[in-house]
């Protein structure tokens, strides 16, 4: 092999590492973050002006690429308010459902304000959003998401699959 065939395969083997560089990271229009339950749908009785928390997990799809929580949102909610958004770390549980502001799960001491959050790492983590009922007729939203910035400034939003009820009575 002459030293310009050398120079020739070491100069290819640098670009396909520098462009699988490129090519193999999370691009800015890539999903970063994901909600983690399966479609259901979950109904809390709650009195109108009564509030709640419901909660569903999200985990990060690049463990090595955080994300900031920007804000969180209703999906075609109507009837609910959203009082206060928090980020909790699973440490055991599925982090998926219902929860009394009276009775507080023992994670609930280990909440974060959900804006401006920064998640990183394998873990797996909750959205808990405090819901508020308005007026007399049932409140529900399809779903859960939350706006998140990536490292490199993209916004980008998801959303889960678990559809919210608040009713006088469920079933």
């Amino acid at each position: 092999m002459t030293r310009k065939t050398r120079a020739i395969g070491s100069a290819l083997i640098v670009g396909g590492i520098i462009l699988c560089g490129a090519a193999c990271a999370p691009t800015q229009a890539e999903d970063l973050l994901a909600f983690g339950s399966e479609p259901a749908t979950i109904c809390v009785p709650v009195t109108s002006g009564a509030q709640i928390v419901v909660a569903d997990q999200v985990r990060l799809l690049h463990s090595t690429t955080p994300v900031t929580l920007e804000s969180a949102h209703l999906v075609e909610g109507e009837g609910l308010e959203i009082a206060d958004a928090f980020i909790v770390r699973n440490k055991d549980g599925m982090g998926v459902g219902t929860m009394l502001l009276d009775a507080p799960d023992p994670l609930w001491a280990d909440r974060v304000p959900l804006e401006g959050a920064t998640l990183t790492g394998n873990h797996v983590w909750s959205v808990a959003l405090v819901l508020k009922r308005e007026g007399s007729a049932a409140g529900q939203a399809d779903a859960m998401s939350v706006t998140y910035r990536t490292q490199s400034g993209a916004e980008l939003e998801a959303a889960g699959a678990m559809e919210i009820q608040l009713r006088e009575r469920c079933g």
